[in-house]
């Protein structure tokens, strides 16, 4: 347990967290009525991303249409919304994730998957009831690449060296699931409609290139 006062409860943005990690793998984006869609970032502005989706085809996202930008399930590297639900869902791996509760009186507690309920997160010594939260943030692994993500996979990790020693050799970044001043979502992270081409995004304002030759 870690616990920690300071002078002010700011959370970093995470929006910045998509330009700290490999880009050399896919990308699930989620968007606000839970279409989905599969591709590679190409590249990441103040207020959008570009998304390889196929070989011919990269389509441009506004921030503000972007619900999680995620590797895998329940474990998003950017959350544009509040939910207590995707804080009982989160499942911190290995030894080196955790959660992150900063209370209201700007005390911090880092928790390795602690008990969640409807009403408090429950630590080693501790219970934090949910009213004496401010923010809870996932503490986690930066993504693996593709290949490293092949090897470990294939149970091979001397090849993948930044996984040795539990990940110790690979950066941490701060996914903010639960914000107290916002309105709770309520429901849980989720895909209706999955598209590797960007098909199922009719509808939604994107800038979809023309197909290159």
């Amino acid at each position: 347990m870690l616990a920690t006062n300071l002078s002010a409860a700011v959370e970093p943005d995470g929006w910045q967290n998509l330009k700290r990690f490999t880009w050399d793998r896919l990308y699930t984006v989620v968007f606000s009525d839970f279409r989905c869609v599969k591709g590679i970032i190409s590249s990441v502005g103040p207020d959008d991303l570009s998304l390889q989706v196929d070989s011919m085809t990269h389509i441009v996202i506004s921030r503000i249409q972007i619900l999680q930008v995620s590797d895998r399930l329940h474990q998003g590297v950017f959350s544009n919304r509040s939910s207590w639900k995707d804080v009982t869902d989160a499942n911190p791996a290995g030894i080196s994730e955790d959660l992150l509760i900063v209370t209201k009186d700007r005390t911090r507690f880092r928790w390795h998957k602690p008990s969640v309920t409807q009403n408090s997160v429950i630590g080693p010594r501790s219970t934090i009831e949910k009213a004496d939260i401010r923010f809870v943030s996932s503490v986690r692994t930066t993504p693996l690449a593709e290949g490293e993500e092949y090897v470990v996979e294939e149970n091979v990790p001397l090849l993948a060296p930044r996984t040795w020693f539990h990940s110790a050799f690979l950066p941490k970044i701060t996914v903010t699931l639960y914000d107290s001043e916002r309105i709770d979502a309520g429901d849980a992270m989720r895909c209706h409609s999955m598209a590797w081409d960007g098909s199922n995004l009719r509808g939604i304002k994107t800038n979809l290139p023309s197909r290159r030759p």
